[in-house]
């Protein structure tokens, strides 16, 4: 769970700034509120996913009857490398942030 607000952060102002580039390229004004409207919907539901993701990992800790489960998991994850990678790359890149950036083009 840490870090992830930061990260959050960062794939919002990615989307913000794919989304102003993508809107100035096509000469739209990047002041309207249509312009952003992608923007917005794609913000929203990335940080909504992540939300709910961290809540659930939230209750695991703090629920005494899934905890154990929660600590084999981990033991699990943590001993299976392949697994292990896929949860590393997960938690490194929001599976719905940005593909990629318009500034790089």
């Amino acid at each position: 769970m840490a870090g992830q607000g930061m990260n959050m952060g960062i794939n919002d102002a990615a989307l913000l700034a794919n989304c102003i580039i993508k809107n100035s390229r096509s000469g739209n004004d990047i002041g309207l509120e249509q312009s952003l409207e992608e923007y917005e919907s794609q913000a929203k539901l990335m940080n909504y996913t992540t939300s709910i993701a961290m809540e659930l990992i939230k209750n695991t800790y703090e629920n005494k009857t899934i905890s154990p489960l929660r600590q084999l998991g981990a033991k699990v994850i943590n001993n299976l490398d392949p697994i292990k990678q896929i949860m590393i790359q997960y938690g490194s890149k929001h599976p719905l942030g940005p593909s990629q950036f318009e500034w790089v083009k």
